[in-house]
């Protein structure tokens, strides 16, 4: 069995004394790039065997015959599991965690979700058979022996189209595919706000259906020590204590400190890995059966087809405004693909989490909206990075861009005139989310600027000369941040002049390793290189909350704030019983304790070497609320009729994350977010056939987005609006490029395209579609 130890985070790739706001460079990326990362798939096995799934071909149908005794007999096998297993065990079931209240009051049903297929198969790709054996080629070869027949159904992969009448049912008991009817605000209110409204402007769009796919695929391994009854569980999570509490809840039926999960180097999350997949039950069980440790490691082609989903809205929304152009009211309706199952988190993403900035940053008087949740014959769907702002921010931002454009307003001074003002601050919004502050008109003045917005028709004539449209597009966005409010930070000085902490959020490639250990030593007024942090072990880090919903920084940071300053207390106290006096003689800066007005001092780590385990301490804190960054995101682009192609020509960021701790890793935050977004913008789509096979299921037939088609991103930031939510004044940045950057540039590009009759454009606006758009509006002219 492997030791699976804790992750220690060394900083000997950096040294020095680097405060709160210096751009420090990641220390770990050394490490990483050059090939000395410790990932999942790196932990070494004595012992261990090879886990392989055998997946459904068919998007629906019953199974009509499952025979393994074949595969059970095969070379090299050592186990063979299947429903039945689970069934008999009562434990074949992964239960969502956010279940809601229906409209009408009521729970929404939640149907069963197989660890195995049990009976029915609900989608291509579905875990059908987990077999076990020496090598990955024996547990394959077992699997061609195994005879697997269904009696394929009709399938209803279109989530579009899934509730409409005639529609096969993917569940038989869930009447017209609805998985919930949920709404939120006053119907009658809104309505007759928009039905007084002078003029109402009604848009409908897609938000289309993406793959997240992380550098790192899904791994799991499970590792039973039969002496102690204790599981261990390696996977690349984005924290592992919910995964944690339901192994031992729900599969292993063990209590909770009988299960350890243990999260080494991950290769990326984007919302995918923060969620229980099927195959860690799987290896666990399988491990605690054979009492030899079991590994799966996923494809990138098993990934593709099996990762959850993101994304999927159909979107229908309605703005009324008055005579002077103020916003009065405003409506959605929206339909979200579940997939076969409920994940996770998936009734919240397009619903609470969705409405935490369903306004935007515009006051909207009177608020109403319907969801419907829908089950389809494909993948499930979750959160990804965004997880709901994203699809809230792209809708409500493309609406304010269709109304100006009907109305022929010009798009900036529309937003003004209904932006919510810095002394209505704190605002409710009739969402009933509170933004506790913000100056938008400050940071739209900054990007306009920067942008060269006014000069930008004399671009675009050049462009119109070399036979291209050029446009220009904006985004203002704002963000929720979400997740744990609480979070816990362990010190022990463990001798050499170094001290370790522990984090309970994780890190999947944000720089954790830097920001973290340069907060801690400038609190502490120590060397950077003196600072260690422990991260992904739930025995040496008791709670969490994990990383996801830009939560890190402003939980995990208070937390490291508020120890230090216990610690600067206790160092106090020691010393002054050191040098016998009182504490209140006592000074600390700097890194060092010493008695006012003599020259009587010594260093915090001396200190602690004389009074062994004297500075060790632990702070759990939590944050008032949610703190709500935000920003104006400017693109501007250039399309070839002839072709299709579009080219992101510039691309300004001006963003408002309250006090920066390292402006170097929060822009490189924004760049991958503002990569993500445009890639869904621009190229991403998954694609079901009519039958719910994948045709997009590889990197051949899935777009992603390319280091020679992105721009160069211009970078700002404000620091004039700090958070009130936290005492650093910090606000959540993870996720804020992936939030503009799909309205910003789909806004560009109907901009270059207005001239040709173009009023409307769905993601991804590939070449192909933004050519057929062309043709399609030339035939309409010509007639």
């Amino acid at each position: 069995m492997s030791d699976a130890p804790s992750q220690t985070v060394p900083n000997q790739a950096i040294a020095g004394k680097f405060g709160f706001g210096q751009p420090v460079r990641r220390v770990e990326d050394q490490r990483l790039v050059t090939g000395h990362g410790a990932f999942s798939d790196d932990i070494p096995l004595e012992g261990g065997l090879i886990g392989y799934v055998l997946r459904s071909p068919y998007a629906a149908g019953a199974i009509t015959s499952l025979n393994v005794d074949e595969a059970r007999e095969a070379p090299g096998v050592h186990l063979v599991m299947t429903a039945d297993d689970l069934e008999a065990e009562g434990i074949n079931h992964m239960k969502c965690g956010s279940l809601l209240t229906q409209t009408d009051g009521s729970t929404m049903p939640e149907p069963q979700f197989p660890i195995l297929a049990h009976k029915n198969v609900y989608h291509v790709g579905q875990a059908v058979v987990f077999i076990v054996a020496d090598s990955l080629n024996e547990a394959k070869n077992a699997a061609e022996m195994i005879e697997f027949e269904v009696d394929e159904h009709d399938a209803a992969p279109d989530f579009q189209t899934a509730l409409n009448d005639g529609q096969p049912q993917v569940h038989p008991d869930i009447a017209s595919n609805r998985a919930f009817h949920w709404s939120h605000g006053e119907g009658e209110a809104a309505e007759a706000a928009l039905a007084g409204a002078d003029r109402v402007v009604e848009l409908t769009l897609v938000n289309n259906r993406i793959i997240s796919n992380p550098m790192e695929t899904r791994i799991a391994i499970g590792e039973w020590d039969e002496a102690a009854g204790k599981m261990t569980m390696t996977a690349n999570t984005q924290g592992g204590w919910g995964l944690k509490a339901r192994l031992a809840r729900d599969f292993l039926k063990l209590p909770a400190d009988k299960v350890r999960v243990v999260t080494p180097d991950v290769g990326g999350g984007f919302g995918t890995r923060a969620f229980p997949c099927v195959e860690q039950p799987l290896v666990c069980l399988a491990a605690r059966r054979l009492k030899r440790p079991v590994k799966w490691v996923s494809e990138r082609s098993e990934c593709m087809l099996t990762d959850l989903g993101g994304r999927a809205h159909l979107s229908t929304a309605r703005l009324g405004l008055d005579a002077d152009d103020r916003i009065v009211g405003m409506t959605i309706h929206l339909r979200a693909d579940m997939g076969a199952f409920l994940s996770d988190a998936a009734p919240f993403i397009p619903t609470g989490a969705m409405l935490k900035v369903a306004t935007g940053v515009y006051h909207v008087p009177a608020f109403h909206v319907v969801v419907e949740g829908v089950y389809t014959n494909t993948t499930p769907v979750d959160a990804y990075r965004g997880a709901g702002r994203p699809e809230a921010i792209y809708l409500v931002e493309r609406l304010i861009d269709k109304t100006a454009q009907t109305l022929g307003l010009d798009r900036v001074e529309f937003r003004r005139k209904n932006f919510i003002q810095p002394e209505a601050m704190p605002y409710t919004a009739a969402s009933g989310t509170t933004y506790d502050d913000g100056n938008f008109d400050l940071v739209l003045d900054d990007v306009l600027q920067r942008a060269d917005w006014a000069g930008f028709e004399a671009r675009r004539q050049d462009s119109v000369a070399r036979g291209k449209r050029r446009g220009i597009g904006l985004c203002y966005y704002i963000e929720s941040t979400l997740g744990a409010p609480k979070e816990t930070c362990a010190v022990t000085f463990v001798g050499d002049n170094t001290l370790e902490f522990t984090v309970g959020t994780q890190s999947n490639g944000q720089g954790h390793e830097t920001a973290f250990a340069q907060l801690m030593a400038d609190r502490l007024g120590l060397d950077i290189g003196q600072v260690r942090m422990i991260q992904g072990d739930t025995d040496r880090i008791p709670t969490g909350g994990g990383t996801g919903g830009s939560r890190s920084m402003i939980t995990q940071s208070t937390a490291i704030s508020g120890v230090a300053e216990q610690i600067i207390e206790k160092a106090k106290a020691l010393a002054a019983d050191d040098f016998e006096c009182a504490v209140d003689d006592i000074r600390f800066e700097a890194g060092e304790v010493s008695v006012v007005g003599t020259d009587r001092r010594t260093s915090l780590m001396a200190l602690a070497e004389r009074h062994p385990g004297g500075l060790d301490d632990s702070a759990t804190t939590k944050i008032r609320d949610n703190s709500y960054p935000n920003g104006c995101h400017v693109a501007e682009v250039e399309i070839d009729p002839e072709t299709g192609q579009t080219a992101v020509l510039r691309y300004t960021i001006v963003d408002d994350f309250g006090v920066l701790l390292n402006p170097l890793i929060v822009e490189g935050q924004v760049h991958g977010g503002v990569v993500q977004g445009l890639g869904q913008a621009l190229c991403e789509q998954v694609v079901f056939d009519e039958g719910g096979q994948l045709v997009s299921g590889s990197l051949m037939d899935y777009a992603m987005p390319r280091a020679d088609t992105m721009p160069h991103m211009d970078f700002h930031y404000t620091e004039a609006v700090p958070c009130t939510t936290n005492d650093l004044g910090s606000k959540g940045c993870g996720e804020a490029g992936s939030i503009a950057s799909p309205a910003a540039v789909i806004n560009a590009m109907i901009d270059a395209l207005k001239s040709d009759g173009i009023q409307d454009l769905d993601m991804p606006a590939t070449p192909q579609a933004v050519w057929r758009a062309l043709q399609d509006a030339a035939m309409k002219e010509a007639a």
